[in-house]
């Protein structure tokens, strides 16, 4: 009888009971494979978690988070309920947005939180993969996140051993997949951000010798970041054919790395403000598809959509596109032309509306909010009804109106223009700098160790064999792959001569492409020589030997500054006014070579105590006081 009843309440807690999926990672004949409960299973993901109906519906099969919040519960089981899988996010704390990680207690709370989280969701039916992070690695400069990473892929793994693990990268950096080979080998799955670079993708993740699965954990249009500017940095969104051509070639190119990458999320499955409104944005305000959707059904699918979103092919003012930097006088009239059209022959209905650019533009996805009341439109309603104020009064019978005292509007406080972001609007817009240049702050490594400008290279023969030193400022980097799957870079070097552009290939860029960095600042050691491909070339090459921060070299390389003194110079006035640049940590050795000519002596002073850091101020010292200098560098 007991035996009876253990059997029958059995049957009646069974449908109550959770039971957690398994899934693990094979290698069968050189070739990743998800298996999920012992079946293969290929991601066809969207990051996001709105419409899920929908994204069951046109073949879908997972969603990705990227943290915690209070409606996670009601997501998961959303997601169970459309049979639909997570990629749950972990959020690990940013260094750009505070985070330190050479903090031990906040390093410890973190580990909680992460133990606490799996502890508490790993049995549910819809956890796929844990995604542990996102993109730590933007903007930062402590290492020390890939040492703490492997401890978090630990505590998850002690937590829960039947879901693998994933942390997601902005885009795909060789020194970055070193880093995270050495320092978090308990890392599963290494999931990559890529947008305007997917399509060499396949063949960098094989080059850079990651030897794990991965996963494109955000994929889509062209980031703002990719894409070309107006002259007062606005980036130019796509028209919606444009980004459903990028997303039909990205999806190709997904798919074409059929042994290492484990499926793929597109992003985004919603609607958010990044640089604009529809950016990223897979659906409008309003919850309507638009023609990336059309792209992303028949992938997932093989099939048509029933229904085609409307296809914007064109957009311009008076006559002009974005990149033609359209500027209007105010009161002249402005043309909008549109090429719209529905494939299906749907009527469609249209709406225009004037938006103010972005005021608060953030980096790495981080929440931006849409300022309906701008300055601009705060100014320009000012005006309006002080203007119509004014009216009212002259119309009054005896010009005395009644008119309401307006309150003007208050400028908000604005952070100033750093002078690299001033400089570089002053070029953008006059086309030359006006009130300085990027490299005057450096301006010292420049004229006393570079001792080549970039407009020497026009006439290479003269400067064949030659060791060359040189500085400036980079522009324009650029990084492919070749046809052959060989990764190449280029870049422009600028210094206050002009420019030149370098390009990088085989060794050579994989060595030194770190630093090809946009508006960094570059020391270079190079030569002239017989280009070395092909053997039997004649033509002429600059081998770029090193690359070095110019921000670090004065510390790495210069070793004493020796003043050339007159004896009938030497005196308290000139003694006190060099008091200034003199330290007693750090700079070089300052040494004071002190001559007369009439009895042609010279006597060396070496200073023990004090040493001195050359700036653009010491050389402005230099100048006035008309005074000799030599440096020695290591």
């Amino acid at each position: 009888m007991h035996k009876i009843i253990r059997l029958i309440c059995f049957w009646i807690f069974l449908p109550c009971m959770v039971f957690a999926s398994k899934v693990e990672i094979v290698k069968k004949k050189g070739r990743y494979e998800l298996l999920k409960d012992g079946k293969p299973y290929y991601i066809k993901g969207a990051g996001g978690t709105e419409n899920l109906e929908k994204l069951k519906k046109y073949g879908g099969n997972s969603i990705r988070t990227w943290g915690v919040d209070a409606q996670t519960d009601n997501i998961l089981n959303n997601a169970e309920k459309n049979d639909l899988t997570v990629c749950f996010g972990i959020w690990i704390g940013q260094e750009r947005q505070g985070f330190d990680y050479s903090n031990k207690e906040a390093l410890a709370s973190q580990l909680k939180m992460v133990r606490e989280t799996v502890r508490k969701y790993k049995n549910h039916p819809s956890i796929l993969i844990w995604g542990v992070g996102n993109e730590m690695d933007l903007d930062y400069s402590n290492f020390e996140v890939w040492k703490h990473m492997e401890e978090v892929c630990k505590v998850v793994k002690e937590e829960d051993p039947n879901h693998p693990t994933m942390l997601v990268t902005a885009g795909l950096d060789v020194a970055e997949v070193k880093l995270i080979k050495k320092h978090t080998p308990s890392l599963d799955i290494l999931g990559i951000n890529t947008y305007g670079n997917i399509s060499y993708l396949k063949d960098a993740i094989h080059m850079y010798d990651w030897n794990k699965p991965y996963i494109v954990a955000e994929w889509g249009p062209y980031g703002w970041w990719e894409v070309g500017k107006t002259s007062w940095g606005a980036a130019l969104e796509e028209t919606s054919s444009e980004k459903a051509k990028t997303y039909q070639a990205s999806f190709t190119s997904i798919l074409k790395d059929t042994s290492t990458c484990l499926g793929s999320y597109v992003f985004l499955w919603g609607q958010k403000q990044e640089t604009t409104s529809t950016w990223f944005s897979m659906f409008t305000e309003e919850g309507e598809e638009t023609e990336v959707m059309d792209i992303i059904i028949k992938g997932w699918t093989g099939k048509k959509p029933e229904n085609k979103a409307p296809s914007i092919t064109n957009f311009t003012l008076s006559g002009k596109k974005g990149h033609n930097n359209i500027i209007q006088k105010v009161s002249t009239p402005l043309e909008a032309h549109v090429d719209i059209s529905d494939p299906d022959g749907d009527k469609i209905h249209y709406q225009w509306q004037v938006i103010p650019e972005s005021t608060d533009k953030k980096t790495g996805g981080d929440k931006e909010k849409e300022d309906d009341n701008t300055l601009i439109e705060k100014s320009i309603k000012f005006g309006a009804s002080a203007q119509a104020n004014e009216e009212a009064s002259q119309a009054s019978l005896f010009g005395e109106g009644t008119a309401v005292t307006l309150s003007e509007p208050k400028i908000p406080y604005c952070e100033p223009w750093g002078l690299l972001e001033k400089l570089e609007f002053e070029k953008d817009v006059v086309g030359m700098y006006l009130t300085g240049h990027p490299l005057d702050d450096f301006r010292f490594e420049m004229d006393y160790l570079c001792k080549n400008r970039v407009t020497e290279l026009a006439d290479l023969p003269a400067l064949k064999g030659r060791e060359l030193l040189m500085g400036g400022i980079v522009n324009n980097v650029i990084e492919r792959v070749s046809k052959s799957g060989r990764p190449w870079g280029a870049f422009t070097l600028n210094d206050y001569s002009g420019s030149f552009e370098f390009r990088l290939f085989g060794n050579d860029y994989v060595n030194l492409r770190n630093y090809l960095i946009e508006n960094s600042f570059l020391f270079m050691r190079a030569r002239v020589q017989t280009r070395e491909w092909p053997k039997d070339s004649t033509e002429l090459e600059v081998k770029i030997q090193k690359l070095e921060a110019l921000t670090d070299i004065k510390e790495k390389m210069l070793r004493a500054i020796v003043l050339n003194l007159d004896v009938n110079r030497v005196g308290s006035e000139l003694v006190s006014s060099l008091q200034p640049f003199l330290t007693k940590s750090g700079g070089a050795s300052l040494n004071v070579k002190v001559y007369d000519r009439e009895q042609n002596m010279a006597v060396n002073l070496f200073s023990k105590q004090y040493k001195i850091v050359p700036n653009k101020e010491w050389l402005a010292f230099i100048k006035k006081n008309d005074l000799q200098m030599e440096v020695k560098w290591n």
